[in-house]
């Protein structure tokens, strides 16, 4: 298993996880939102994070494993999720991280 291509991965879900806050910075910019430093924080957060995990490793990967594709796959969703979770926990709307990861769970999934 390649480590360095699970980095790649999940560095590029981290940038577009980051990208993803800016409508609701801009949103909140508008209509003069408290809130929107904590999304400009983890916004500048995920990106260098993501651009950190994505420079681990850029090189072209030409074959993928099972065992790849699965930990790609289901830790992709955990991360996505736990990383859409943390705005909500940390806006101030006064709930659990466990409430902020099911309410993220449930966005990204459209389970709502």
């Amino acid at each position: 298993m390649r480590l360095d291509f699970l980095f790649f991965v999940f560095g590029i879900i981290c940038l577009l996880t980051g990208f993803s806050l800016l409508p609701a910075i801009y949103v909140g910019h508008i209509f003069h939102e408290p809130e929107g430093s904590v999304f400009v924080f983890f916004l500048c957060f995920y990106i260098f994070m993501g651009a950190l995990l994505y420079l681990a490793d850029h090189r072209e990967v030409k074959s993928i494993s099972i065992r790849e594709s699965f930990i790609v796959t289901v830790g992709g969703w955990v991360l996505i999720s736990f990383l859409g979770a943390l705005p909500l926990y940390f806006v101030g709307l006064d709930i659990s991280f466990a409430d902020a990861f099911f309410e993220s769970v449930s966005g990204y999934t459209t389970t709502g």
